[in-house]
């Protein structure tokens, strides 16, 4: 057994999570309709505490699927980007690169765009020391009162419907495509959200009307979120298909049993 140990990056550092525009001082669960584009305030406290504290120039949060980022304040002051911080957003995670070294106490303000797709997700967070001379690990942002002016004290965001389908319609960008190469409707994304899924196989595929199967546009492990693969109207063989109606199905196996969902989509010339 090994254990690798370093010092405190900040005295102590706590997050709280609200909605934009909700009342100051409204308390209670953060709860969110299932599926629906939200705004989220995620404030941080750090306290450098006593001494000389090691600091940290980094700062990630874990966000929901599809999530997008909004602006950042860094001591109730809009941060610019490029100057005051770098961010980068990936795999469900976004993270500040600050230009400075915080050793003080701080407070940041993200805000940042998302839907839920599950029953409940906590947003962790971690502040981080970049220097690569030492070992430096990341250190857990904890719940708790962050900004005097929010009261939710918690990381936790709840869906305000838990009774969801899994696998709800599927929503076509158009009715029909027209593969022919001048730009308007070569393809069709084919929109869905997967809800409260935490594994599985999932299968779109194109079928036509005797059944037969055309074209499988994706495969992939099932995870809660948004989906919009798209279909260009040609076959397995990569040839394009002749003209007609087609059946977009959508498959999802999960532990309550098989899923499928089927859109007709018209292909012409």
């Amino acid at each position: 057994v090994a254990f690798e140990v370093s010092p405190l990056l900040a005295d102590s550092a706590l997050a709280e999570i609200s909605l934009d525009g909700a009342p100051v001082g409204a308390t209670g669960n953060i709860e969110v309709p299932l599926g629906v584009d939200t705004v989220f305030v995620y404030d941080i406290r750090t306290v450098a505490g006593a001494g000389s504290p090691v600091g940290y120039d980094g700062i990630e949060i874990d966000v929901p699927a599809a999530a997008g980022f909004l602006d950042l304040e860094i001591d109730g002051n809009p941060a610019e980007e490029g100057t005051d911080y770098e961010v980068a957003e990936t795999g469900g995670v976004i993270r500040f690169s600050l230009a400075e070294q915080i050793r003080r106490d701080a407070s940041f303000r993200v805000r940042f765009r998302s839907a839920i797709f599950q029953a409940s997700v906590f947003l962790e967070g971690r502040i981080l020391n970049s220097d690569p001379t030492s070992i430096r690990l990341p250190q857990s942002i904890e719940a708790g009162n962050a900004r005097p002016d929010v009261a939710s004290d918690a990381l936790q965001v709840i869906a305000g419907d838990t009774r969801f389908e899994v696998l709800r319609q599927i929503v076509l960008s158009t009715p029909v495509i027209t593969p022919n190469g001048d730009g308007t409707n070569d393809q069709g994304n084919i929109g869905f959200d997967l809800f409260g899924v935490t594994g599985g196989d999932l299968v779109v595929e194109v079928f036509d009307l005797a059944g037969r199967r055309v074209q499988t546009v994706l495969t992939d492990q099932a995870v809660s979120g948004p989906y919009a693969p798209a279909w260009n109207g040609e076959d397995e063989a990569g040839q394009l298909v002749p003209p007609g109606l087609y059946l977009i199905r959508v498959k999802v196996d999960v532990d309550e049993g098989t899923i499928i969902r089927v859109q007709p989509l018209a292909v012409a010339y």
